[in-house]
Protein backbone atom coordinates (compact mmCIF):
# COMPACT_ATOMS: atom_id res chain seq x y z
CA UNK A 1 0.00 0.00 0.00
CA UNK A 2 1.03 3.52 -0.94
CA UNK A 3 1.79 5.78 2.04
CA UNK A 4 -0.33 9.05 1.77
CA UNK A 5 2.08 12.01 2.98
CA UNK A 6 1.48 16.19 3.68
CA UNK A 7 3.64 18.77 3.35
CA UNK A 8 5.62 17.94 -0.01
CA UNK A 9 6.51 20.40 -1.94
CA UNK A 10 5.67 20.58 -5.78
CA UNK A 11 8.95 20.62 -7.91
CA UNK A 12 9.22 24.05 -9.85
CA UNK A 13 10.14 22.19 -13.33
CA UNK A 14 6.86 23.86 -14.50
CA UNK A 15 8.37 27.33 -13.94
CA UNK A 16 10.80 26.91 -16.19
CA UNK A 17 8.54 28.03 -19.05
CA UNK A 18 7.96 31.46 -17.49
CA UNK A 19 11.26 32.03 -17.08
CA UNK A 20 12.68 31.41 -20.39
CA UNK A 21 9.55 32.79 -22.39
CA UNK A 22 6.85 35.93 -21.33
CA UNK A 23 4.03 34.64 -21.74
CA UNK A 24 2.58 36.07 -18.69
CA UNK A 25 3.81 39.90 -19.49
CA UNK A 26 2.37 39.91 -23.06
CA UNK A 27 -0.37 42.41 -23.93
CA UNK A 28 -2.68 42.09 -26.79
CA UNK A 29 -0.49 43.18 -30.17
CA UNK A 30 2.90 42.15 -28.11
CA UNK A 31 5.01 39.75 -29.60
CA UNK A 32 9.06 38.20 -29.09
CA UNK A 33 11.40 35.89 -30.46
CA UNK A 34 12.87 32.79 -30.07
CA UNK A 35 16.01 32.84 -31.89
CA UNK A 36 16.85 29.37 -33.26
CA UNK A 37 19.09 28.15 -35.28
CA UNK A 38 17.93 27.28 -38.94
CA UNK A 39 19.06 23.38 -38.72
CA UNK A 40 16.75 23.44 -35.42
CA UNK A 41 13.23 22.07 -35.04
CA UNK A 42 10.71 24.61 -33.29
CA UNK A 43 8.79 21.72 -31.90
CA UNK A 44 9.83 22.65 -28.23
CA UNK A 45 8.67 26.59 -28.71
CA UNK A 46 5.27 24.85 -30.46
CA UNK A 47 4.87 22.91 -27.06
CA UNK A 48 5.61 25.84 -24.95
CA UNK A 49 2.91 27.82 -26.42
CA UNK A 50 0.58 24.96 -26.28
CA UNK A 51 0.64 25.00 -22.23
CA UNK A 52 1.15 28.47 -21.59
CA UNK A 53 -2.34 29.36 -24.07
CA UNK A 54 -3.70 26.72 -22.02
CA UNK A 55 -2.38 27.48 -18.35
CA UNK A 56 -2.54 30.74 -19.21
CA UNK A 57 -6.17 31.32 -20.95
CA UNK A 58 -4.85 33.19 -23.23
CA UNK A 59 -4.38 33.42 -27.39
CA UNK A 60 -1.45 33.52 -28.87
CA UNK A 61 -0.10 32.50 -32.44
CA UNK A 62 3.36 32.09 -33.99
CA UNK A 63 5.12 32.21 -37.37
CA UNK A 64 8.39 31.07 -38.45
CA UNK A 65 10.20 34.19 -39.40
CA UNK A 66 13.88 34.91 -40.34
CA UNK A 67 15.95 33.93 -37.11
CA UNK A 68 13.39 32.24 -35.36
CA UNK A 69 10.00 31.79 -34.15
CA UNK A 70 8.14 35.26 -33.14
CA UNK A 71 5.22 34.79 -30.95
CA UNK A 72 2.42 37.07 -30.65
CA UNK A 73 -0.57 37.46 -28.17
CA UNK A 74 -4.00 37.91 -30.06
CA UNK A 75 -7.58 38.38 -29.15
CA UNK A 76 -10.06 35.91 -30.43
CA UNK A 77 -11.49 36.42 -33.03
CA UNK A 78 -8.70 36.84 -35.68
CA UNK A 79 -9.58 40.50 -37.97
CA UNK A 80 -9.50 38.13 -40.35
CA UNK A 81 -12.18 35.74 -39.19
CA UNK A 82 -14.97 38.61 -38.12
CA UNK A 83 -18.16 38.47 -40.12
CA UNK A 84 -17.69 35.35 -41.15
Amino acid sequence: MLEIEKGIPMPEHNKKYAKKFPFEKLEIGDSFLVPLAADKSPSSIYSAISQARKRLNIALTSARVEGGVRVWRISLPLPSQEGQ
